[in-house]
């Protein structure tokens, strides 16, 4: 964790024993232990057991601790005989403590009343500070503090095993620091401590950043590095940056790159921080660039330019920091991104389904939804989208049916008629905030030619949603309309290997909900059941959208009890995939079997169209 201090702040370390305090069994100036100690918080004390801010009561009691029952005992036992003092005694406050040489170790001490410790911690440096004990004898806490706010702690260690480790930040200027070790409960215990020094990483300024290769072919270039051992030497002034994400607070690390001739495209920065959230920004043409190209959390795809100099910066989310992997590659730019270079598409009206994989995130933002309903305006204003073309012939009058699946991003897909020309969508379906799949259905003319574009959430210029999807395009016939039976023992067979129908939840009655065989989701409406038989060994992939407006429906393949059984599920999809979603399970019992397939609307909204595709994969 990093912060930055003014010149001339101090840290304290320090160990605690008990002591009778009139209002309760924390010393004064630590008020129960918070992290708000006198009454200011610093948000940057990351608690290692438990949070310090818990112990805010006067009593002592840590309602974040495992044991939150139990009070702070230390003032209780304050006529417990301690083990004896130890040679840094009395330094029992911070005004008292001991001055120790740091890096190093100290032996043969005593946490009976509060220890407090100090040193100076030298610039640019980071800083771990570690007590061994055994919590059998005394459970012991450890705070960390600058020497300048002694009633603030900026890190603390609170649990009820062995052992508590703190950690600070690094400084531009040399910081004198205290540490604190205060019993919390039980009697004395015997405790060693350790502090240690590591050295920032060598670019953690801009004009020092580490030379990356990104290869035109594609190939990922990877580079692993540790925010929490450098310093905050640049704050994002980007909006996106500056207040979504709050880099400016933060230690960060620099990545350069130059772009080969020959690319004229995208490159796409991931970042893995596992248990932190991270932030990456990207400055164009220097360490003297004002503002930022572009900003986000994880994924970040920006423009680049032939034979130019970019930086990455691996910034933090308000105080966050840690080890990361950092990943780039470059993505040539889409062919189908404007609307002159749509990619055709030929859709059969035999109602098979076509299905096309692409990604916006190597595209341009080159058309703005204009229908104000569906979300089109709001949905669709910035991001960057792909355009797809399809020319219906002679025979192509009918039922067009679209779904669009974005796992993971907010998109829109619309359509306009006969020309790029065209100033209003003919009709538009966004999702905010949801994972569902998109479908809606439209009617099509014959000889004649539609666009459909896939777009991204983006309300400003800076926020703009943009990932992987897949498109299906088909003819909807309502004779190939199969509703599925009632119960389990009239459930309609599925007879081909590869197929899709279309049913719908408007009749029949509420018989199983998902809860009721041990599947995840909960449903309450009418059921429809199928029937999909698998050899030995084969693999089964099973798709359900359900309606574009928010209403509810779930899949689940249960083995073919019936009447089902609690321990029926085989697979689900999850609660939040009310508006459609995936399944897929192997036959594994060494015997063709039947599975039921299940369709279960929300109980609120019965009597909802779907379409159910499936593949069967394997020997």
């Amino acid at each position: 964790m990093k912060a930055l201090l003014l010149a001339g702040s101090t840290l304290l370390l320090l160990a605690a024993c008990p002591i009778d305090h009139a209002g309760g069994g924390l010393p004064p100036g630590d008020a129960g232990g918070s992290s708000a100690d006198s009454g200011g918080g610093d948000a940057s004390a990351v608690d290692r057991g438990a949070t310090d801010s818990a112990r805010a009561d006067a009593a002592g009691t840590d309602s974040a601790r495992p044991d939150s029952a139990r009070p702070d005992t230390s003032a209780a036992d304050a006529g417990a005989a301690c083990l004896g003092d130890d040679s840094y005694e009395e330094n029992d406050s911070a005004t008292q403590a001991a001055v120790v040489t740091a890096p190093g170790s100290l032996a043969d001490l005593i946490g009976c009343d509060d220890d407090w410790y100090a040193f100076t911690l030298p610039a640019g440096r980071t800083l771990t500070v570690t007590i061994r004990f055994s919590d059998a004898l005394a459970d012991l806490d450890l705070y960390l503090y600058t020497a300048a706010a002694p009633g603030t702690s900026i890190d603390s260690s609170l649990s009820t095993s062995d052992d508590e480790s703190v950690a600070g930040p690094g400084y531009t200027v040399d910081t004198p620091m205290l540490v604190r070790v205060h019993r919390f409960s039980g009697g004395s215990a015997p405790y060693s401590m350790e502090i240690n020094y590591a050295e920032p990483q060598a670019h953690d300024t801009c004009a020092a950043a580490e030379q990356l290769s990104v290869p035109l072919g594609g190939q990922a270039t990877t580079a692993s590095g540790d925010t929490s051992l450098a310093t905050d030497t640049r704050n994002a002034t980007l909006d996106s940056c500056q207040g979504r994400y709050a880099g400016d607070i933060s230690p960060e690390l620099f990545y350069t790159f130059t772009t080969s001739a020959s690319m004229d495209g995208y490159v796409l920065a991931e970042l893995d921080t596992a248990a932190w959230r991270g932030v990456i920004y990207v400055l164009e043409g220097g360490c003297q660039a004002s503002a930022e190209l572009a900003c986000g959390e994880e994924d970040v795809a920006f423009p680049v330019l032939p034979s130019t100099a970019y930086h990455v910066v691996v910034d933090a989310y308000d105080y966050d920091a840690g080890a990361f992997d950092l990943t780039l590659r470059y993505v040539p730019p889409a062919t189908n991104d404007t609307c002159e270079t749509a990619q055709p598409v030929s859709v059969p009206t035999s109602g098979a389904v076509v299905e096309l994989s692409g990604t916006t995130v190597a595209s341009s933002h080159t058309r703005s939804a204009e229908e104000s309903s569906e979300w089109c305006q709001a949905v669709a204003r910035y991001a960057p989208e792909l355009f797809y073309r399809v020319d219906t012939g002679a025979g192509g009058e009918g039922t067009l049916q679209v779904s669009l699946d974005t796992p993971g991003w907010e998109a829109a897909v619309y359509l306009f008629e006969e020309s790029c020309a065209a100033s209003v969508e003919a009709l538009c379906v966004g999702e905010y905030y949801r994972d569902d799949p998109l479908w809606f259905r439209h009617g099509v003319a014959a000889n004649s030619t539609y666009y459909l574009v896939v777009d991204g959430y983006g309300d400003t210029c800076c926020d703009a949603a943009a990932g992987a999807f897949t498109l299906s395009l088909g003819y909807y016939h309502p004779e190939h309309l199969l509703e599925g039976g009632e119960t389990c023992d009239v459930a309609v067979a599925l007879s081909a290997n590869v197929g899709g129908v279309h049913g719908s939840t408007a009749s029949g009655a509420d018989d199983l909900a998902p809860e009721d065989v041990g599947c995840s989701g909960w449903a309450g409406g009418y059921d429809k059941f199928y029937r999909l038989n698998l050899a030995a060994g084969q693999t089964a992939t099973v798709r359900m959208t359900h309606g574009d407006a928010g209403n509810g429906a779930h899949l689940y393949a249960l083995r073919p009890d019936c009447p089902v059984r609690a321990d029926s599920c085989v697979a689900a999809t999850s609660f939040d995939e009310q508006q459609g979603g995936e399944i897929t399970f192997q036959n594994t019992s060494g015997a063709s079997a039947d599975y039921l397939i299940v369709v279960d609307a929300d109980s609120y909204y019965e009597g909802e169209e779907y379409d159910l595709y499936w593949e069967i994969s394997g020997p």
